[in-house]
């Protein structure tokens, strides 16, 4: 609205405190004028309105909160990059572990991203970020990975500059995360008696594996979980503890390792696998998928050993496509 003219008289009445504020005088302005706050705009959380799957990038630390990317090289080996992505009709979190900002060797970043948009099954979709030029390439490889995957339509749209928290989605959904995450890691800290170094493979597991207990567990007002959004039924798996020893068994067309001919084999629980709803367990050499597992007693369930032979990250078993040209009708 436009700005009330005062008197001469009353505006050197006002600058004797400068109480209260008035937009008026230049050095309230200059001294406590604020920027627009970045409330939600009207009718963006109804299901009229087209979904907006905004992602940033975090950082966690084995020390002090690395909030900026000098920061975290500053720390070397004792950090380590997260890619967090919410959407905000669900309100779903994933999170994943990159090796680097932007698009890596083996395109992990790009699949990641693409992965999730998939899992929310939307026919349109309207992806954010800020204007970092390392997030902004990775943008819009995802918009194109995404087209190619047939998706009816595919929209970017950006923060202003130098104005991170206008992607407020982002912000909030790397708050969860790293709440939760740190939950996580102090629950089976506490049980280990050791500290885990957040360059450690299993530690990108278990970052996966809190974004997802947020999208199985966490209740919005509606009482409903964004996993109960997404899929229209409660999450209803049963799980174990992260890092927790288990027997699973093979499937009955898998093959029998000849050396033991066993069907029941030790493993440690690193989370559930998106795509088939299976266990994701590490056997001691490689990542198992299994649909059927057996807790061990109190006694037998952390093995500290185990747990640090761990040294499969997902952006391990990624396997770069070969390129290809498709020609599909129009």
């Amino acid at each position: 609205p436009a700005q009330y003219q005062p008197s001469r008289s009353e505006f050197l009445d006002h600058c004797v405190t400068h109480y209260p504020f008035r937009a008026w005088c230049p050095h309230c302005l200059e001294g406590r004028g604020r920027e627009f706050g970045h409330a939600s705009q009207g009718g963006t959380k109804g299901h009229g309105a087209g979904p907006v799957v905004s992602f940033d990038y975090a950082f966690i630390s084995d020390n002090n909160e690395v909030v900026t990317q000098d920061g975290f090289e500053a720390t070397s080996e004792g950090a380590a990059k997260v890619l967090v992505v919410r959407d905000s009709r669900s309100k779903a979190v994933f999170a994943h572990v990159v090796p680097t900002k932007g698009i890596d060797e083996k395109g992990f970043s790009v699949d990641a991203l693409v992965s999730d948009v998939k899992w929310l099954g939307y026919s349109k979709v309207t992806l954010k970020n800020d204007n970092k030029p390392a997030i902004v390439k990775l943008l819009q490889e995802a918009l194109r990975e995404l087209r190619v995957q047939g998706l009816q339509q595919t929209m970017e749209e950006h923060s202003p500059e130098y104005d991170p928290q206008a992607n407020g989605s982002a912000e909030v959904g790397v708050k969860l995360l790293k709440g939760h995450f740190k939950t996580v890691r102090s629950c089976i800290e506490s049980r280990l008696g050791h500290r885990m170094p957040v360059r450690h493979p299993l530690i990108a597991w278990m970052i996966r594996h809190a974004g997802n207990l947020i999208n199985w567990c966490k209740k919005g007002h509606d009482g409903r979980t964004a996993y109960h959004r997404v899929r229209s039924r409660p999450f209803h798996t049963r799980l174990m503890n992260f890092g927790e020893s288990c027997s699973f068994k093979n499937r009955s067309h898998e093959p029998v390792s000849a050396a033991d001919g066993r069907r029941w084999h030790s493993g440690t629980f690193l989370g559930m696998d998106r795509r088939t709803g299976q266990y994701t367990l590490y056997d001691g050499t490689e990542i198992k998928l299994a649909r059927t597992v057996m807790r061990l007693p109190d006694g037998n369930k952390w093995d500290k050993e185990a747990l640090s032979a761990v040294n499969s990250t997902p952006w391990d078993l990624r396997r770069p496509r070969e390129l290809e040209v498709v020609f599909k009708d129009k």
